[in-house]
């Protein structure tokens, strides 16, 4: 559920509304009924934040029987706003000031209730600057599909899989890694050089900047046929260019309904998106080498 802010005047003023529609009201007639439910708060810097952010969490907090998780994540702003309302960008000082308010509420819940409720999204520890937390921050991942914790499951689940790696490829091969500019700095710190002491294999990071939104837009999944064309036709991709995991919709399309063999066509590189086994990324790259030798 997309509640935001519960304060009536700046939720009139954030969701344009005409009435009070009387948001706590109709949670409470949920959580009566036995309705479990998730929330989310998109904070908009200087609008939702401070004491109306406070004030909406512990409004919240008052159904935590059947409302199991609270999740924080910042505004996604792209160019294309004429005539919108201006918003602030969530920026380095004002990530950190999120996550250090939000702390103490979660030490307060977990002695509580057992669990933090409250969660901040991946980004706000991104752009703060911050380590990723441990599996134990999010209490199950009850909101990766709001982007709470999709960055430690991936880098859990790589470190588990990196245990059978193998050491060395049988000859040798070039893998691209394409990803946004948000996750670049994690891939680079902890993906990129475990790969490196994989004997026979160069691994290469290409940051690919979002053209079909703007540079304000820096996820992943929001990346489209066009911005990976713009920013790596031309370039030397060696054998297989390796993209996100959510980048397709579920008709298997870019955001600009590009296709996989589209993009292959156009950047003449084998393009695999990954799909959670990394065994089958070394297995495409032995696959790629075993078609060279038969042309």
């Amino acid at each position: 559920i997309s509640v935001h802010v519960t304060d009536y005047a700046i939720r009139k003023k954030l969701m344009g509304l005409k009435k009070d529609d009387l948001i706590l009201e109709k949670i409470k007639l949920l959580h009566d009924n036995g309705i479990d439910m998730h929330t989310q708060i998109v904070l908009c810097p200087g609008i939702n934040d401070g004491a109306a952010l406070e004030k909406t969490v512990f409004d919240l907090y008052q159904f935590h029987k059947h409302i199991l998780s609270l999740a924080i994540v910042p505004v996604g702003l792209t160019d294309h706003r004429f005539g919108l309302h201006q918003l602030k960008k969530v920026d380095h000082d004002y990530a950190n000031s999120i996550l250090d308010m939000i702390e103490p509420w979660q030490r307060r819940f977990r002695s509580e209730i057992g669990r933090a409720f409250v969660y901040a999204s991946d980004e706000f520890h991104i752009v703060a600057g911050r380590e990723i937390p441990d599996e134990e921050y999010y209490d199950g991942f009850l909101q990766t599909e709001n982007g709470v914790g999709l960055v430690r499951m991936f880098l859990s689940d790589f470190e588990r899989q990196a245990k059978q790696f193998p050491r060395k490829l049988s000859e040798r091969k070039r893998l691209t890694l394409a990803t946004a500019e948000l996750p670049a700095g994690f891939m680079a710190k902890w993906i990129v050089p475990r790969l490196q002491t994989i004997a026979d294999l160069d691994i290469a990071l290409e940051v690919v900047p979002n053209v079909l939104f703007g540079r304000s837009v820096t996820v992943a999944g929001l990346l489209s046929g066009k911005c990976l064309v713009s920013s790596l036709r031309g370039k030397e991709l060696g054998d297989l260019l390796l993209l996100p995991p959510d980048i397709l919709n579920y008709d298997a399309l870019f955001l600009d309904d590009m296709t996989v063999p589209q993009l292959e066509e156009t950047l003449n590189v084998p393009v695999m998106v990954y799909d959670g086994r990394w065994s089958d990324v070394f297995d495409r790259l032995r696959r790629r080498a075993a078609d060279l030798a038969t042309v």
